[in-house]
């Protein structure tokens, strides 16, 4: 069984084709203060274990929902613990997904799907397949490629079009188990970093969201050697964030720390969202060596993220179990709007 990449280019066009034809938007059209039409959506990550806290996590998820009326749902990797999914058939894609969250109306909506390196411990195209398979319920489960484009589009106040471009990379190739296991994909890393550049960077979009499995900047316990070779050169890495910064990306959803996290880094507000299910990883208690965040979540609390796109405002929420809202990060694309954080 071929666990290579595919061909990247080939599956950015199948993701974009695929949303020209099923263009998901609201009929009642869901407007912020100042008369805008707005996006939302839900992100979550490391989220793949049928366990008390993500069926917690998921309830809130469902409460919340009349309110943010979110349109898709963003799983940002480690969708399946331990050990992946080897096929089409799998029961996981029921216990871990389908009977946790589908049960609530709230959630029965798209899910826009990235792996993660657990994901890899079985076989990442499984969850490929799964996305045409005739067990995908509603056709909800959309994961088209392991590196995919989407789209969704607003309309503004001045009757302009509003359109905001995510783009979903495998940052998979970063992490050593995972180059042993699949050897192709340190070299397809650099290739897909380059290649989104490109397509990021020639996005007319007025937002653009880049996602993927692997933080850039962390103070989690785990992982903080790997988000460094994620995003610099200097560590012989891949230079991601230089390249989200020349092409005018304008945040980064990741998970793979389990913990929630904000941080602004060369204008891109990173969030990482990997707190949904799995266990807590805690925080480095020091500054020495470790990153000097703009927030972590001192709570220790699992949850979910609530994000809110208009024409002119990013909103983030960061939302615990229990349903308060831990942090709150807003960015703006006027000058005259300051952005703040709570």
């Amino acid at each position: 069984m071929s666990h290579d990449l595919p061909n990247v280019e080939e599956g950015l066009a199948a993701c974009a084709e695929r949303d020209r034809a099923c263009e998901c938007r609201s009929d009642d059209q869901h407007v912020n203060s100042s008369g805008q039409e707005q996006l939302c959506f839900y992100a979550l990550g490391d989220w793949g274990n049928p366990s008390c806290t993500m069926k917690r996590v998921a309830k809130t998820m469902a409460l919340r929902a009349p309110l943010y009326r979110p349109e898709f749902i963003l799983g940002l990797g480690d969708n399946f613990y331990p050990f992946g999914v080897e096929t089409t058939e799998d029961t996981q894609f029921r216990d871990s997904w389908e009977d946790v969250f589908l049960c609530y109306k709230g959630l029965r909506i798209p899910w826009k799907i990235c792996l993660g390196n657990h994901d890899y411990m079985g076989d990442p195209e499984a969850q490929i397949r799964f996305t045409s398979s005739q067990n995908n319920p509603g056709g909800l489960w959309q994961c088209p490629a392991k590196n995919f484009i989407f789209s969704h589009k607003l309309q503004g106040t001045s009757e302009s079009e509003i359109s905001v471009d995510f783009f979903v990379l495998d940052t998979n190739g970063c992490q050593g188990h995972v180059q042993r296991s699949h050897p192709r994909t340190k070299e397809e890393l650099s290739h897909n970093i380059a290649f989104l550049e490109k397509a990021v960077a020639k996005s007319s979009a007025t937002w653009k969201i880049v996602c993927g499995h692997h933080p850039m900047y962390t103070r989690g316990r785990r992982h903080g050697v790997l988000a460094r070779l994620l995003r610099d050169a200097a560590q012989n890495g891949y230079a991601l964030e230089a390249a989200l910064k020349r092409s005018g990306a304008h945040a980064y959803f990741s998970g793979h720390e389990h913990v929630f996290q904000h941080h602004n880094s060369c204008g891109i507000d990173h969030f990482v969202c990997g707190a949904s299910g799995a266990e807590h990883t805690g925080f480095y208690g020091g500054e020495s060596q470790q990153e000097n965040l703009d927030w972590v979540d001192a709570r220790h609390a699992p949850g979910f993220v609530a994000v809110n796109i208009s024409a002119s405002r990013l909103k983030v929420d960061f939302i615990g179990v229990d349903g308060s809202i831990m942090h709150t990060v807003e960015r703006y694309k006027h000058p005259r709007a300051p952005s703040r954080q709570e």
